[in-house]
Order: structure tokens, then sequence, then C-alpha cells
């Protein structure tokens, strides 16, 4: 498996994955960069002569996710006291799955109807260990 990485706003990097790829990565991406993303690639795989549903689109997020809006909450001041690789990340946060389990499953089930075929969640430290549990579905 040939796995391409780049930016949801990149034009470059989606020729080269329906020409080489199995799969591309986005990072942190808003519904509307998914949306756009996935067209770049039906239109290059098209291009190229390739079916569109043979290059997958995945995306790299960051998660809060707590049982409660004050745990969540409570966690984002935790990940800037503690954690500098998510608090540099912060800026992003609109495109984080953020909230209760709930609130969660419905952002991971947009991202799916918005072209995503894989989400890879950040996990990098314990406090992203402790949710996982939290996103098994019910």
């Amino acid at each position: 498996t040939l796995i391409v990485g780049g930016s949801s706003t990149a034009e470059r990097l989606p020729r080269l994955a329906a020409r080489y790829a199995d799969e591309y990565v986005i990072n942190s991406p808003s519904l509307e960069q998914c949306r756009a993303a996935r067209e770049r690639l039906d239109r290059a795989c098209q291009a190229n002569g390739r079916d569109p549903s043979t290059l997958a689109l995945s995306a790299f997020v960051a998660i809060n996710v707590g049982e409660t809006q004050e745990q969540v909450e409570r966690t984002f001041d935790t990940y800037t006291r503690t954690n500098p690789q998510y608090a540099r990340m912060l800026n992003t946060r609109a495109n984080w799955i953020v909230g209760t389990p709930d609130q969660a499953h419905q952002q991971l089930a947009a991202l799916a109807t918005a072209g995503l075929a894989r989400i890879m969640l950040s996990v990098n430290c314990n406090l992203h260990r402790d949710m996982l549990p939290l996103l098994k579905p019910s």
C-alpha cells in the first residue's frame, strides 16, 4: 500500500496520488476541505483513466472527547499547560473531533460523508488513551 500525504489544498500532490498511490492523507481538514480534496482526487483519477473509488482519502485529526463539555474544556486547559504539540495545534481546533461522545460520533459521520474513507486520530498522551473508549460505537 502506498500512502501519500499532503495539504488539503494541494494541487500537485493529488495528481501524483492519482497516478501512484492507494491513499491520500490530509491533516486536520474542515468538512469543506474534505469535499474539495475528494473532488480534486476524483478529477485527477479521471484524468489518468483511474476509477476514483480506488484512491482512498483519509485524514489525521486531533481529538478532545469527554463525558461532559466541562471535561472537554478542562482538557483544553491541560493541553495548553502540558502538551506543546497540541498547544501549537489549537488554531485548528475547529477541525478537531471535539465534545461529548455523541458530538464526536456526529463529527466522524460528517467527515465520512464529506469523503473520508479513514480517520486517523492523534493519540500521543494518556489523556488521549482515556478518550478512546468514548469513541467506540454504541
